[in-house]
């Protein structure tokens, strides 16, 4: 499982931009500067594939699929 964070320093990564400049912010910290109002956060936002996966399929990892879905397409012509 990754941190919001660590998505967001590999899609940094994957468009050409430098990583190091995503931090890490708890939930906690967030909070204590944002202005109300503002949605309840879960506690865990972790996707479970469980019942999913018992039907068979078997999902492609994000990863796998990020650098597509991020990449430049082609300009029609």
């Amino acid at each position: 499982m990754e941190s919001w964070a660590e998505i967001a320093r590999r899609i940094f990564t994957i468009t050409g931009h430098d990583p190091s400049r995503v931090r890490d912010v708890s939930t906690e910290d967030y909070f204590a500067t944002a202005q109300a109002p503002f949605a309840p956060r879960p506690h865990n936002s972790a996707l479970d594939l469980t019942k999913v996966e018992a039907t068979g399929f078997e999902p492609a990892f994000y990863t796998d699929q990020l650098a597509d879905y991020l990449s430049p397409t082609p300009e029609a012509s």
